[in-house]
Parts: structure tokens; C-alpha cells; sequence
């Protein structure tokens, strides 16, 4: 099985089972899908991945002594202060099976001799409830005399956005699907027909996942982002379609809303 094949199947089961503008200096970029699981990646491997997965591991954990220990001083006073630790010391207490899955890297850049990198991925969460929203992030490290430690994170809102615009489609929550859509593409969806198609098909499909959306790339300037992947439509059977898409965002009253995509509801999926 292909690698892009494994992280769709990783995906899917995890579904099933629970419920360029800005870049470091750091060369070469390679665009790449793996994901950050427990165990894969050792320490002394050339990518410092295995810190980003022991990372959030610890986050979703509440290990704060752990944390403290792969960040950096600086970014361990941050996390303090802005109430990060806080707010997760609660939704811990509030429901003790959330917990952290895996680092689904998209790119990736490493310097070795300046010991500096930096991974950009999607960050999976799971729990018997509700959950946690996916969240896109680019982690960036630093190689300190005793390890790689995370000294940024920056958080992504449009990608997000674009991900769980098509998670909404697939989990059939075609309100949340709505409130992240502008009103203005969401007329045409419904004056086209292709909302209600998309009800009908999600109905009619016998399969647990309807839909996945992989981020392959993302731009942002202003209030303007778009987002390139691919719709993969029915995956792993006999029906599966792929559907390379840019998704347009426009950000309104501080919230990205999509806009408009290329590459689908042009035609028939």
C-alpha cells in the first residue's frame, strides 16, 4: 500500500472508530504525509518529529512536567500565561477520554546545522464524546545541548476552517457545514442543487466515511487564504473519486468563512 493510501486508511479509521507565505528560514522543504505516531520516529532520527508527537501526547495527557521539558523556556512561560495549560486542565476534567492521536505532517523543513526545523501537519484529537476540532499547525523547533525542543506554534485558522468544512459534510452536520460557509456561495449551493445533492448522496452512502479532505498546501495574505487538496469522495471502494481542489476563505468579523471552491460542484462529483 502507498503511503498516501496508509494515511487515508489511517484516517478513515480513526473516523469509524471515534465517531506559503510564512515559512523559517529552513532548507530544503519537503513536500511530504506522515503521520507522527507513537514509537515511529526515534530522537536521533534526522526529522525531530518524535518531539512534536511526545508533545501533544503530553498536552493531551495534562504532563506538564513533560511539556515543560520539550519546549523551550521561553515557550513554556507562554503556554503558562496565556491560560493554554489552564484551559486544558479543564477540558481534561470535563472529559477524561480526550486524547491525542496523531501529527499528520504536510511539510516539513530542516536545517541540521543551524539545528533548527519546523513541521506543518494536523493535529488529530479523539475522545467517546464529541471531541476536539482537527487543528492545522506549524511547530517549529530548536536543537538544545540535551534535545529538540518546541520554541513556536502557530496556529492555522483558515486550513482548519477548510478541513473541517468537509468533515461537516462527511459527519452529515449540515448546519456546522453552513456557519462556515459565506451566505453568499452557501444561495448558490442550495440555487445550483448541489446541497441538496449532497444530502441525498451522504443518506444514501452505506460506508462510515462519505468524504476526506487532504491538505496538500495553503497560502495567506490578509484577509484572503486559500487552501489546496484533495477531496477524496467515498474512499477505499469501488466508487472512490479524487477531486484536486482549492478552497478560497475570505475572513469576515475575524472569522474565515469559505468562499468559493475550484475543482468540484463545477460538475458531478
Amino acid at each position: 500500500m502507498s503511503r498516501r493510501l496508509a494515511i487515508v486508511a489511517i484516517i478513515i479509521l480513526l473516523i469509524v472508530g471515534w465517531g506559503w507565505w510564512s515559512r523559517p528560514e529552513v532548507q530544503p522543504a519537503v513536500n511530504t504525509a506522515l503521520p507522527a505516531l507513537a514509537g515511529v520516529f526515534d530522537q536521533s532520527t534526522e526529522v525531530p518529529f518524535n518531539t512534536v508527537y511526545e508533545f501533544y501526547h503530553a498536552v493531551g495527557e495534562n504532563e506538564w512536567d513533560k511539556v515543560a521539558a520539550l519546549t523551550s523556556p521561553a515557550m513554556w512561560q507562554y503556554l503558562q500565561r496565556s491560560g493554554f495549560v489552564t484551559d486544558w486542565e479543564k477540558r481534561k476534567r470535563l472529559d477524561p477520554s480526550v486524547h491525542f492521536v496523531f501529527f499528520l505532517v504536510i511539510e516539513y523543513g530542516l536545517d541540521q546545522e543551524k539545528g533548527r526545523a519546523w513541521a506543518m501537519g494536523q493535529t488529530r484529537w479523539a475522545a467517546t464524546g464529541a471531541g476536539l476540532p482537527n487543528t492545522v499547525q506549524t511547530v517549529y523547533l530548536q536543537r538544545f545541548p540535551d534535545a529538540w525542543r518546541i520554541i513556536k506554534i502557530d496556529h492555522h485558522a483558515a486550513v482548519q476552517v477548510a478541513d473541517s468544512f468537509y468533515q461537516a459534510i462527511n459527519y452529515a452536520q449540515w448546519d456546522q457545514m453552513r456557519a462556515m460557509t459565506d451566505p453568499g456561495y452557501w444561495r448558490r449551493l442550495e440555487l445550483s442543487g448541489v446541497l441538496r445533492s449532497l444530502q441525498e448522496e451522504r443518506a444514501a452512502s452505506r460506508t462510515g466515511v462519505y468524504v476526506v479532505f487532504h491538505v496538500i498546501d495553503f497560502a495567506e495574505a490578509g484577509n484572503e487564504a486559500w487552501v489546496a487538496g484533495d477531496a477524496i469522495w467515498r474512499p477505499l471502494t469501488a466508487y472512490e473519486k479524487e477531486t484536486p481542489v482549492t478552497v478560497h476563505l475570505v475572513r469576515r468579523d475575524g472569522r474565515w468563512l469559505v468562499d468559493r471552491i475550484v475543482g468540484h460542484w463545477e460538475a458531478a462529483k
